[in-house]
């Protein structure tokens, strides 16, 4: 992760670098954050200790509830990224990664991009938190609600004792021979039900849910900003808003 007092960033592979999540993190970073940030950094060079403190400066830049919400902004920017590139790479190589044979990464594969997935939204909802996006309140709510995340529940965090209002305690079983890059994912219940999870189309659906909340976000940000100098605003909406209309 990068340093809290820093915004560097590390070049990724070429996919990567140009999914959708990664161009939001890159731009409420480098497009939003960043200009801020080193703003208040030359002005404590300049005058040292008698400078404003940045966090105390931020905070009041950005109406952080608390004097480390920096810490958390960057946090979350950081492992949004980090996870993103679990997630990418997972859609790329899927399943098998080229050797069916090999089970255990076949297993690893899958229970480590639901993590991600994981991850990603706590992330998100940090964000949406200490931005105090409310828009977000019902994304945040479909992505709770999610194929991939009820998927993520019941094979890789409560395997053995999930239950929900609908459904009383139960057990959960991935069939290994299902771990094939189709992604057609096969999960037993106790009864012994199967259930078939198309886990790369729940991970498309996820993502766009994941992006309309990110579009959110750098749009409460900007406004949040620029209130008082409108004019910055069309610039900042319309390169936002490529990143939502690309492929």
């Amino acid at each position: 992760m990068s340093d809290i007092f820093t915004f560097e960033m590390n070049e990724q592979k070429p996919d990567f670098k140009y999914s959708k999540i990664k161009q939001y993190e890159n731009y409420i970073r480098d497009e939003l954050v960043k200009p801020v940030f080193t703003k208040y950094r030359i002005e404590l060079e300049e005058k040292g200790i008698a400078a404003t403190p940045i966090d105390e400066k931020m905070m009041k830049r950005f109406f952080f509830d608390k004097l480390d919400g920096r810490q958390y902004l960057i946090s979350s920017l950081d492992i949004l990224g980090d996870s993103e590139t679990v997630i990418t790479e997972f859609n790329k190589s899927k399943i098998e990664n080229g050797n069916r044979n090999n089970t255990g990464e076949c297993y690893m594969r899958v229970y480590g991009v639901l993590s991600a997935v994981y991850i990603q939204t706590q992330a998100i909802k940090t964000l949406s938190e200490i931005f105090k996006v409310s828009s977000n309140d019902v994304v945040k709510k479909q992505i709770e609600d999610s194929g991939i995340m009820f998927l993520r529940h019941i094979i890789s965090a409560h395997p053995l004792n999930f239950s929900t209002d609908l459904i009383k305690r139960e057990s959960f079983q991935l069939s290994r021979f299902s771990l094939t890059d189709w992604g057609d994912l096969q999960v037993r219940n106790h009864h012994g039900k199967f259930e078939d999870y198309k886990i790369f189309d729940l991970l498309k659906e996820y993502e766009q849910l994941a992006q309309l909340a990110l579009h959110q976000i750098a749009i409460k940000v900007i406004d949040m900003l620029y209130r008082t100098n409108t004019e910055r605003i069309p610039a900042l909406e319309e390169r936002l808003n490529k990143i939502k209309d690309a492929d």
